[in-house]
Parts: C-alpha cells; structure tokens; sequence
C-alpha cells in the first residue's frame, strides 16, 4: 500500500516519492483515504492481509512531497476485505495517532465491495452509498449523523432502482448548490457511468432522477474544485 504527494501548476499536475504505508499486500476493496482539517493530516485506512485482513488505520503527515505515518491502530478485528455487512467508526486524531469509537453497522444484509462514504457540509450529516444485495443490488444510500466518538443512521433510502452489481461508488458534496452527489458504475443497460444528486433533511436524503455521464463505463473516479465549484469525472471506457 502506497500514498504519493501531488503538485498542481497550472493545467499540469507533478507527484513526489511514493511512500508505503504497509509493507504487507492490501485488498482493493479495503482501502480508503481521507483528510483532517482539523489536524492537517490525513488518515489512510487499509485490510492488512499480513494481520488476517483486520481493518486498519494510520495517520499522515505531509511535508512537501514527503509523507510519514504513525503507528497502526486496528480499528476492526473481524476483518474488512469484503464484510458480508459495512460497518462505520469515529477516528478521532491526535498528533501521528488515531483512536476510534465503537463500530455500528450501516447495512446488516450483504453488500457489495465497493461502498462509499462522503460529508454534507450543509447538513453536517455523512452519507454512505452502497450496494444493496438483499434487494435487488439496488443503490442505496443512509445518512448518518456523528456525535462524540459515535454515529447513528438513519432509514435507507434507493437511488437507483435496478441492478448496481460491483459498482464503484464516489460521494461528494458539491458547494456550488449545496447538495451531495452519488458517483456510480451500474451494471444494467450498458454499463453506464451515472450520478444521482441528493438533498439531506433530517436523517434522511432524497434524490433527483439519475444522471449519465457515461453511456459505457468500467471504472471512475471524480474530485471536486472548490474554487470554481465544478466537478471533474473520470472514466476507464469499457465495451
């Protein structure tokens, strides 16, 4: 498991070193980063294989192009490659450590791999996206509300109401009109590349109508530019 530094200029983009995290293999369908503003570090989380695939996290800092970590902390010990159920738990970070509070299942039925996890700003909620295979690998999404080292969530909701077999989700919120979007790879029609905008009340979400980005799609990624408030999209084409 690796992290490198980008540097934008201009329309050009340039990456320092690569730095592992782990020198043990990682599943592709265990891994996520995110970042603390607070603190100015990010956290990398990661099912480390050379520890029976327990969920775990580590902490880091970035100096120019280069990165440290602090020490591992395992933050599920029933292993994270692909959970029959998704779990979320609040990191709280402190120096080059983290510490979580206890694990509180989002979905109980069998999911997919590649679920998804995003803040709302406007709401102060976190959205989690995912696929839903005790009904109908439906896309489906639960907003979820933190308090102290806790979270809860509230009733699922489908935004996307057919088959989202292996789909990669990407969730973000986009400032510009103060809703969250739901980036997603569907495996029916023609393996389209779609997104689905929602607006968060309460503990719940509701969604516009799905978008295509992409009539044929494999894999995707986005990011959002906070300051022209524009969202990019990348695809993988795929047959």
């Amino acid at each position: 498991g690796y992290a490198c530094v980008g540097t934008v200029s201009g329309t050009s983009i340039s990456f320092g070193s690569v730095y592992n995290f782990t020198t043990a293999a990682t599943s592709a369908s265990g891994y996520g980063l995110a970042y603390d503003t607070a603190n100015s570090k990010f956290v990398v989380t990661y099912a480390d294989s050379g520890n029976s695939d327990r969920g775990t996290a580590k902490v880091g800092t970035v100096s120019g192009t280069a990165i440290s970590y602090g020490s591992a902390t395992v933050y599920e010990t029933g292993g994270s490659s692909w959970p029959t159920n998704i779990k979320a738990y609040v990191g709280t970070v402190s120096g080059t450590s983290i510490t979580f509070g206890s694990g509180v299942i989002v979905n109980s039925g069998q999911t997919g791999e590649f679920n998804a996890i995003g803040y709302d700003v406007q709401s102060g909620k976190v959205i989690v996206a995912y696929e839903d295979r005790g009904n109908s690998y439906y896309g489906t999404a639960k907003v979820g509300t933190v308090s102290g080292t806790s979270i809860s969530f509230g009733a699922a909701v489908v935004f996307r109401a057919a088959n989202t077999g292996n789909a990669y989700f990407l969730v973000g919120y986009d400032a510009g009109v103060g809703r969250t979007n739901i980036f997603f790879r569907t495996t029916d029609a023609l393996t389209q590349g779609l997104v689905a905008t929602g607006t968060v009340s309460g503990t719940s979400i509701t969604f516009d109508s799905n978008f295509t980005v992409a009539s044929k799609n494999r894999y995707a990624g986005a990011a959002y530019d906070s300051v022209n408030k524009k969202w990019g999209y990348y695809i993988r084409p795929g047959a």
